[in-house]
């Protein structure tokens, strides 16, 4: 074999592997990327229910979240449509759609998995539509960065040592999964990919970060609940644009909850928080 021979086998290989790289890359992008349905008009129903978001974690949690959603999508609807109304459990006395999945014999998990059970509890309800969501337990993070930034905010008549701060980053994030199934038992939409596939997950993402002075004999954080309660606000946002994104405004992802308004400066320049 001559070595003008075995250069252009290695480099068909080399093109061939390339080729397939490509290709690969093409495939899992597609799927990954692919339109998801269009959001329902929910203008075409009278009547419309959301579920409480499954959440093992904390089931108050995903109560008050699907809340948060129906109050705000129900304010503007009513001014889209007269008469339009969403029905969900209000209080854990006051819980319609659950006594009406439960009065099926079924549970909340078998009607977010069979879109024919939550169409019947959907039809139960008098409502054209049935919106289920999923939420994954939130996971947090405390982080304390001993990069020593300044103040210069007030630096004017202070020390260098009197402006000396550090900064500690908390975080907060969750996935959810949502489909909005008909009374007919029709998946209408979904976060992600168009059925048959699974639904794809809307991200929330919520951040705080609080600057000390260096010699501070305590750096209080912020609090897990209040936390939670800002994460549960961030959900509902996010899925409103999603649903209805000409009346509910894009959410940024990550969403700065808590930030320092000073100015503060490091080696490399002004500290940024985007």
């Amino acid at each position: 074999m001559t070595l003008s021979t075995r250069w252009s086998r290695l480099a068909l290989r080399s093109l061939t592997g390339a080729v397939a790289m490509a290709i690969g890359l093409s495939v899992v992008g597609g799927c990954g990327g692919a339109a998801e349905l269009p959001p329902p008009d929910f203008t075409v129903y009278d009547r419309i229910a959301i579920a409480p978001f499954l959440s093992a974690h904390d089931p108050g949690f995903g109560m008050m979240t699907a809340r948060d959603l129906s109050n705000q999508l129900q304010i503007v609807l009513k001014r889209e449509k007269e008469g339009f109304e969403i029905v969900f459990d209000e209080t854990a006395d006051r819980k319609p759609v659950s006594d009406a999945v439960a009065a099926l014999g079924i549970t909340m998990e078998e009607a977010y998995a069979d879109p024919k059970l939550a169409g019947k509890a959907a039809a139960s309800l008098d409502a054209g539509l049935l919106l289920i969501a999923s939420v994954r337990e939130p996971r947090y993070r405390t982080r304390e960065d001993d990069t020593v930034v300044y103040d210069m905010t007030k630096f004017e008549g202070l020390s260098k040592g009197d402006t000396a701060h550090v900064v500690t980053y908390q975080q907060t994030t969750t996935r959810i999964w949502v489909k909005a199934v008909s009374a007919a038992g029709d998946i209408v939409w979904q976060s992600g990919s168009p059925p048959p596939e699974e639904p794809g997950h809307v991200q929330a993402y919520v951040k705080y970060a609080r600057a000390y002075q260096l010699q501070a004999p305590e750096r209080p954080v912020v609090e897990q609940t209040q936390m939670v309660t800002d994460l549960r606000d961030h959900i509902w946002r996010r899925l409103a644009n999603r649903l209805y994104p000409s009346m509910f405004k894009e959410v940024k992802v990550p969403h700065w909850a808590e930030k320092p308004d000073q100015e503060l400066k490091t080696s490399g320049g002004v500290l940024k928080f985007d």
